[in-house]
């Protein structure tokens, strides 16, 4: 969205109807007119009550021009004119006697300065005309993209504001921008939060014709004070909106698996997979303020372990009396100075540039140092020459910088380490504040003071409470008695709340894994329930009904033997005219059939072998082990017929 820099209620008064005792329903517009012109005793007056009812015919008669009259003449209010009568307007039809030589437009113009004017206290100079404001027109480009949770981008003056957010695994993108005066904010959130946030949104008035509304004289009337409960109502949820103090929205803030963000003229900002976190300050440098650099490794786990676990603090996981996140949200979102914090730091490295002025010693007339009461030299801020942006010189305030380097973290020492001995006071690790906590600086120099008051002047050293802050949730070691080890520990087991977060996760993890268990096993009994139709899809080649191939044709002999006799046949042997057919076994032109042998006509039989009339062993004839021979031909199982003479040896040869 993009907001104009003021908001304007004249418009809106056209369409806010009072009803005012004696007069009926009149507009906010109507009655301020009666008020404001020619007022009877701090009251209505009959007469201009209702002169302009709409915003428009306020602003054109406050810029009519000045035209001077050339002739005695009576103005009325719409601006016609008619002669006067007996020296005046009365009797002309009334309307406003204008001299000659006077402006004819002023009489208009100053009825409608003064209802311009009644609501805000501003005085306006009738006799000049007057371009009263109107509404603001909003300018600048708000830009919102991605499939996120929450994207807002707001624009005001100018400015440029673009928030691209992503949720990724069903968990939330969030990002937040608005821009301000030609200024430039993105912010970029794949699952976590970026915030890129710096428009003066405090600098939003409501106006009343351009100047900033004002109820006081409005309320303070006689005829409003008689008004009704419901019609005294609208006049202050008017004065409402006019004392609302929106606040200014500044904030840079990165935190989840990919986010970034920069603000122009604030800050920029990166923290990946909840870790590894990146900040820099933007703001121009100013005396008496620092501007930070950060590296930092941040720890996610942090989010749901620990009694202020930010998750806690939004009601998951058992809940949390710790709100802290939430107390700083409002603050941080409207503070240039605070940062949202959302996990902890494992460590984090900050450099930090203090700008300061340059003082030096004031002086008397004779180049003396002025001592103050307490006899050190009074000091004052050293002022030097410089040429501005339009050639002038002028004296400016000088300043220094101060470099300093921190290294911090939320575990570990909550405190310094303070060691009072010997009338002097020793600070080890001494405290600093980073993003608006202070932690221990662990490379911070040890700070030693003298003890003034004469306490803890003895041989025995005094140590500081030592508190010691673990990751995890395995809670806070205190050192309060540290000569009671039992104790201390039994304290300690206390602070755990390790133990009771695993719990809290399992109870949220047990549905989401018994309902992705559950559609794995659906999965699973859908596949198998669906594997016949798969396996036999797949067997049948299409997919369709399988077919029985057709019966080969029988193979004719190439020769066929005449009048061969027919021979019945028995298992594992064949019979052919002319020829010899069977498993393992053949038989002759006018042979028989046996298992395993083969027959002549007019020969013998044997088993393996066979021998006949009219054949012979070798051409024509048979012999050997599962081997045969024949004169014309032949066919077997697993055989190749052939004419004329062939010798196989075994099963399977050819013939």
């Amino acid at each position: 969205m993009v907001l104009p820099d003021r908001i304007e209620v004249g418009p809106v008064a056209e369409d806010q109807i009072i009803d005012v005792p004696l007069y009926g329903n009149r507009n906010l517009i109507e009655l301020v007119s009666g008020l404001a012109i020619d007022p009877l005793l701090n009251a209505v007056n009959p007469v201009t009550i209702g002169r302009y009812k709409t915003y428009k015919q306020v602003r054109d008669d406050a810029r009519l021009p000045v035209v001077l009259a050339t002739k005695d003449v009576c103005v009325r209010t719409d601006g016609s004119e008619k002669n006067p009568v007996l020296g005046g307007c009365l009797l002309a039809g009334g309307g406003t006697l204008v001299k000659k030589g006077q402006d004819k437009n002023l009489p208009r113009r100053t009825d409608a300065l003064k209802v311009a004017g009644y609501l805000t206290g501003h005085s306006y100079d009738p006799k000049v005309p007057q371009d009263l404001t109107g509404p603001s027109d909003p300018k600048g480009t708000a830009t919102v993209a991605g499939d996120g949770a929450l994207k807002l981008a707001m624009a005001m003056r100018g400015g440029n504001a673009t928030a691209t957010a992503s949720d990724l695994f069903g968990l939330p993108g969030i990002a937040l921008a608005a821009a301000d005066k030609g200024r430039n904010s993105n912010a970029n959130a794949q699952l976590g939060m970026a915030t890129a946030l710096n428009a003066d949104t405090d600098e939003i008035a409501i106006t009343w014709f351009g100047q900033k509304l004002d109820l006081t004289k409005l309320k303070n009337n006689t005829i409003v004070k008689n008004l009704s409960d419901d019609q005294r109502a609208q006049i202050d949820q008017l004065g409402e909106m006019a004392d609302l103090q929106i606040p200014a929205l500044k904030e840079v803030s990165c935190y989840g698996l990919n986010t970034s963000a920069t603000a122009e003229g604030l800050g920029t900002c990166s923290n990946f997979l909840g870790t590894f976190d990146y900040y820099r300050d933007l703001r121009a440098p100013k005396a008496g303020e620092s501007r930070q650099t950060q590296y930092g490794l941040t720890d996610v786990t942090s989010l749901v372990f620990g009694n202020d676990a930010l998750l806690k603090q939004f009601g998951m996981l058992g809940g949390s009396q710790s709100t802290a996140f939430l107390d700083s949200l409002l603050p941080a979102l409207t503070s240039e100075d605070q940062r949202l914090k959302f996990a902890k730091d494992f460590v984090r490295y900050t450099k930090n540039v203090e700008t300061l002025h340059v003082m030096e010693p004031v002086l008397d007339d004779e180049g003396k140092s002025v001592l103050g009461d307490d006899g050190k030299p009074k000091m004052k801020i050293k002022m030097v020459e410089v040429v501005d942006s339009e050639g002038n010189t002028v004296l400016e305030p000088a300043t220094e910088t101060v470099t300093a380097a921190w290294l911090t973290s939320d575990y570990g020492l909550r405190e310094p380490l303070t060691i009072e001995w010997l009338g002097h006071k020793i600070v080890l690790f001494p405290s600093v504040e980073v993003n608006g906590s202070k932690r221990p600086n662990l490379i911070g120099m040890p700070e030693i003071t003298r003890i003034v008051d004469g306490s803890n002047r003895g041989l025995l050293p005094k140590v500081s409470l030592v508190q010691w802050d673990a990751p995890f949730g395995l809670g806070t070691l205190d050192l309060a008695k540290p000569y009671d080890l039992p104790a201390t520990m039994a304290e300690w087991r206390k602070t755990f709340t390790l133990d009771d977060d695993v719990k809290e996760i399992g109870k949220v993890l047990e549905p989401v894994v018994k309902d992705s268990a559950k559609k794995a096993i659906d999965g699973v009994a859908d596949a198998i329930k669906s594997a016949p139709e798969k396996v036999k899809d797949g067997l049948s080649g299409t997919g369709g009904a399988s077919t029985a191939p057709e019966p080969a044709a029988p193979i004719q002999p190439e020769s066929p033997v005449e009048d061969a006799p027919v021979v019945p046949q028995d298992s594992d042997s064949t019979q052919g005219s002319g020829g010899a057919s069977g498993s393992d076994g053949a038989s002759g032109s006018g042979g028989g059939s046996s298992s395993d042998s083969t027959q002549g006509s007019g020969g013998a039989s044997g088993s393996d072998g066979a021998s006949g009339s009219g054949g012979a062993s070798g051409s024509g004839g048979a012999s050997g082990s599962d081997g045969a021979s024949g004169s014309g031909g032949g066919s077997g199982s697993d055989s190749t017929p052939g004419s004329g003479d062939v010798q196989g040896s075994g099963a399977d040869a050819a013939e």
